[in-house]
């Protein structure tokens, strides 16, 4: 009996400091709403160890900047808070790990995740990018008009236009560094619904055209077209295609060969793993050196690389512009078939008429819907 109650003892010492080092590395949060004044909160039951939405679906939200214990076991994309006595799912996008945390405590947030909080995910995550990009494209429009239609403009066109055109691309692929596919939030369908998304697209659908076109205006400025002659009388422009072509066309090759040498033609192992990293960098580096040469063939060997670097960061900052745009096109265009498709099946239904004759011997005409009106 007294080795039972030994035992008994040595139990509760070692619970007691399994609980008390598990306190010591509990992971803490700050509610940080990723571009909102709240975050959103869904109650959670612990099933089998799981935490699991509730089947009331209930939601709340919660103010920022409150400090809270998360709820072992932590989840993977989110922290559970205990509030009023009942527990409640953050999302990680909406929290940021406190900096009063034990230091032996492990931040569950990934990397992309964690750059939200920066200072930088934070300048992602507020107005000021769209403005900036704004100022930007506005600046090229202007330079752009001015030194067509001012020969004394030209030059400061030449200068200027470039640079605001790599910044809006830079602007571009920082947010897609720092927040990923939310880096353009201010038109996203889940956040302002079909209307809303809609009236942002438009704008945003504009500002990518006048990005898109901005090389052109560029080049415009650039060979003066009383003198745009080379040497063996060829038009003088910016080599774009065969880096767009290495760029875009990269991925792609190396997909396709995957599908046909392991799907088609059963070859796979290391040989054909090589085969295809090499045909990803061939693609790339072939267009990308092409691009170069022209360049350099046309400006010179300094300008020539200058002129390559730009539009290696033009073409991957319209890259994302337009992968956005087409997501987000895709998205209306579903919702708008969506809707249209329900519209079509109510049409339908409701243009169905049958004859029925009750016990009576009255006739009656019935829609889809069940309502009948008298004939006879």
């Amino acid at each position: 009996m007294e080795r039972v109650r030994h035992l008994y003892r040595v139990l509760f010492v070692l619970f007691a400091v399994v609980f008390a080092m598990s306190d010591a590395y509990a992971q803490k949060f700050i509610v940080a709403p990723f571009a909102a004044d709240s975050a959103r909160m869904t109650l959670v039951t612990l099933t089998d160890t799981v935490w699991k939405d509730a089947t009331s679906h209930s939601v709340r939200m919660i103010e920022p900047g409150v400090e809270f214990d998360a709820a072992a076991p932590v989840m993977k994309y989110g922290a559970v808070a205990e509030i009023d006595g009942k527990h409640y799912r953050i999302s990680f996008r909406d929290l940021e790990f406190s900096p009063s945390n034990a230091p032996e405590a492990v931040n569950p947030m990934s990397a992309e995740q964690q750059r939200r909080h920066t200072a930088f995910g934070k300048f992602y995550g507020s107005t000021a990018p769209i403005w900036v990009g704004v100022m930007l494209l506005a600046a090229i429009a202007v330079f752009f008009f001015a030194g067509t239609r001012f020969p004394q403009c030209r030059k400061v066109g030449c200068a200027v236009v470039p640079v605001c055109i790599a910044l809006v691309a830079l602007l571009e692929l920082g947010g897609y560094f720092f927040l990923g596919s939310d880096a353009f939030w201010w038109c996203d369908y889940d956040r302002y619904g079909f209307w809303g998304s809609l009236f942002r697209f438009i704008p945003f659908a504009g500002a990518v055209a006048v990005q898109v076109i901005s090389i052109k205006w560029y080049e415009i400025l650039l060979f003066d077209d009383a003198d745009n002659d080379g040497d063996d009388g060829a038009r003088r422009k910016i080599s774009l295609k065969p880096a767009l072509f290495g760029i875009l066309c990269c991925i792609p090759v190396a997909i396709v060969y995957a599908l046909v040498a392991q799907a088609w033609l059963d070859f796979r192992g290391t040989a054909s793993d090589v085969i295809g990293v090499c045909l990803f960098f061939l693609t790339l580096v072939g267009g990308l050196f092409m691009a170069f040469r022209k360049n350099v063939k046309t400006f010179g060997k300094a300008k020539g690389t200058a002129v390559t670097v730009f539009t290696i960061i033009y073409i991957l900052g319209c890259a994302v512009a337009v992968g956005t745009l087409i997501v987000l096109l895709f998205r209306l265009l579903l919702q708008i078939l969506i809707v249209a498709g329900i519209v079509f099946m109510i049409m339908v239904i409701g243009s169905s008429k049958t004859r029925v004759k009750d016990s009576y011997g009255n006739v009656y005409e019935e829609d889809g819907f069940g309502n009948r009106t008298r004939i006879y």
